[in-house]
């Protein structure tokens, strides 16, 4: 179990190709973390140049924002402009799920009480 105060303050991995933080050890070179937010609470997301990313709304709705456009992982979902620049402000739900590539400054702030998974994979 994840101590309540660890995971409402930043994301906390839970499993890792290393074992990073005491998380479960996977055989795979990806990072699954969580993170549980409170109304209007901002976080970065932990996103690293050169991978790519898979954010996961459990509950809650948050503001994804970001210099780029996010890929949308459902294609039945509307479609985001590839020509967007300066993107911000994409809102996100229960549900939801953010493909992000090659992004470093990323943040969410949550718009209700609100929890996450990111995943940290290779390209």
């Amino acid at each position: 179990a994840i101590a309540a105060e660890r995971w409402q303050h930043g994301f906390v991995p839970i499993a890792s190709g290393d074992g990073r933080e005491g998380s479960l050890t996977i055989g795979q070179d990806a990072v699954v973390s969580v993170a549980r937010l409170a109304a209007g609470q901002t976080l970065a997301l932990p996103a690293v140049a050169g991978r790519k990313g898979y954010l996961q709304i459990a509950r809650g709705a948050l503001t994804l924002h970001s210099a780029s456009p996010p890929q949308n992982s459902d294609e039945n979902s509307g479609q985001i402009s590839d020509q967007m620049e300066n993107f911000s402000n994409y809102t996100v739900q229960q549900g939801d799920g953010v493909k992000i590539a090659d992004e470093t400054k990323l943040s969410i702030t949550a718009q209700e009480a609100s929890e996450v998974v990111f995943v940290d994979l290779p390209f």
